[in-house]
């Protein structure tokens, strides 16, 4: 795959608005949204003797399937499951995406059960560097805190997980 970096691949996987896709879905988000990319793919494959729409889409489905390409799935908040697409032995991998892809998007909850409910309106800034404050809900006891958005990604709830109170919010 000379054409179809990784970067065109995570950044196809980042546009599947489905929670669960396949290799199928991201096939037909390159042939539209990468049409240059992909043709020129396309073109490589005419040299196989293989019909060069079916090589693709295998040598696609391989690369999504292997180990190599778990770590894009898994940067951006994804799992690969243990089925196909179709309930056959194939390289037809299907994908869950959790939560979100940004943790700093309202509404994403962390790997600790961790609410984002937005960013403080007026701007504030956070703690960390060049960081802003951000308003976090506990999905388990129900505790509003603040955290800087950096931090989201990993927050823990202070009163029921031992976290950190976060920034303090500032009042107008």
């Amino acid at each position: 795959m000379e054409y179809l970096t990784d970067d065109i691949l995570e950044r196809a996987i980042r546009t599947q608005h489905n929670r669960i896709f396949d290799t199928h879905d991201v096939c037909s988000t390159l042939m539209t949204d990468f049409v240059r990319d992909y043709v020129r793919e396309l073109y490589q494959c005419l040299k196989s003797n293989q019909e060069p729409f079916v090589k693709l889409h295998t040598d696609i489905a391989k690369r999504m399937a292997s180990r190599d390409f778990e770590h894009i799935v898994r940067k951006l908040g994804g799992k690969h499951r243990s089925m196909n697409c179709r309930g056959k032995e194939d390289e037809c991998q299907v994908w869950e995406r959790m939560d979100c892809i940004e943790t700093i998007e309202p509404g994403c909850i962390n790997k600790n059960k961790q609410k984002n409910l937005g960013r403080v309106e007026p701007k504030q800034a956070g703690t960390d560097n060049e960081q802003y404050v951000y308003v976090m809900n506990c999905t388990k006891c129900g505790c509003i805190y603040s955290s800087n958005g950096s931090d989201i990604f990993q927050r823990k709830c202070p009163k029921c997980q031992g976290g950190n109170k976060g920034p303090r919010l500032l009042t107008s």
